[in-house]
């Protein structure tokens, strides 16, 4: 799948090949939820995930977020943070709009 959303300079794109695990980790590393977890673990959850980079206009990581999905019925969103305010996906307002 190939996705990419443009708001206010900013940029959420799924090309796993923009997200580098160094800097998921240290977003991530500073959360309640994955601050015990290795680069080697979330490395393989992204690969293993629908992996959500989110950048600024100069390409640096800002934000990131995983879907687990059975891509029919059913997705799981992971690892987000604060980020979702910036887009307007407030409120459960990301599960009506397109990533």
């Amino acid at each position: 799948m190939l996705l990419e959303f443009y708001k206010d300079g900013f940029m959420i794109s799924d090309k796993k090949e923009l997200i580098d695990v160094g800097d998921v980790y240290s977003l991530l590393s500073k959360t309640y939820w994955a601050s015990t977890r290795t680069k080697e673990i979330m490395e393989k959850s992204i690969q293993h995930s629908l992996s959500f980079g989110v950048y600024e206009k100069k390409g640096k990581l800002i934000g990131f977020a995983r879907v687990v999905t059975d891509k029919a019925v059913f997705s799981w969103i992971l690892d987000a943070q604060d980020f979702y305010r910036k887009f307007d996906f407030e409120d459960n307002k990301c599960m009506t709009k397109p990533l």
